[in-house]
């Protein structure tokens, strides 16, 4: 199996622009050979914790 890792500068809770940089990355990792894509977390939202505003459900 081949995987992924990427990361980048997420704009600060600006989903859709984050999902679709995301997409990107994706489709260039399975153009790739990758069968996974690991992110780090909250890469959607770049908060990180309940100090900034975030509260997990």
């Amino acid at each position: 199996m081949k995987i992924a890792a990427a990361q980048l500068t997420s704009a600060p809770a600006d989903i859709p622009a984050n999902i679709r940089r995301l997409a990107t990355l994706a489709e260039q990792a399975r153009d790739q050979g990758a069968e996974l894509l690991v992110l780090c977390k909250r890469t959607d939202t770049r908060r990180t914790s309940r100090a900034d505003g975030l509260h997990p459900r």
